[in-house]
């Protein structure tokens, strides 16, 4: 996979680029299609992350991930219509349309989580020891995307290295 043998700052571009170039565009169809693709970049680095990570996993340490996959394609599929459909206006939100946003919510911790998982063990597996990151700190740096970007993609270049 491409993605997983790129450095931080390649796919911190292929994420951020976008976005920041979506916020100067005046054009609407430009900055939306630019916000979908940086987000289906971001949510789908996630989806091969935690993917890849568990499938290298031994037997008895793989976790089922159809639950992830699910929820790392709705957060794909949501964010692109909040996208689309952020046409500036302010407007009285509808109760599914909170509900859809509160399980987004939901969805990307559980995305993170599970992500995070799989980097711990993947990384206690190849190190044959005790992992130098906390279990805490790790979901924190793929929670906060832009800065662990920098700390975990070349531990995971690492990984699929060999």
């Amino acid at each position: 996979m491409f993605i997983l043998k790129t450095t931080s700052w390649q796919i911190f571009l292929m994420v951020f680029l976008p976005l920041m170039i979506s916020a100067i565009v005046t054009d609407f169809l430009i900055g939306s299609i630019l916000e979908i693709i940086s987000y289906n970049i971001l949510f789908g680095w996630f989806l091969l992350v935690g993917k890849n990570l568990n499938e290298q996993l031994n037997d008895d340490e793989i976790r089922p991930d159809t639950f992830f996959i699910i929820n790392c394609f709705y957060l794909i599929v949501f964010s692109s219509i909040a996208s689309i459909m952020n046409n500036g206006r302010e407007s009285e939100m509808p109760m599914i349309v909170l509900l859809l946003t509160v399980y987004f919510a939901f969805a990307f911790f559980y995305v993170v989580y599970f992500t995070a998982q799989s980097f711990l063990s993947m990384q206690e597996i190849k190190s044959r020891k005790s992992s130098q990151y906390s279990d805490q700190l790790v979901f924190l740096y793929f929670f906060i995307f832009i800065v662990g970007i920098w700390f975990i993609q070349p531990r995971i270049n690492e990984y699929f290295k060999s």
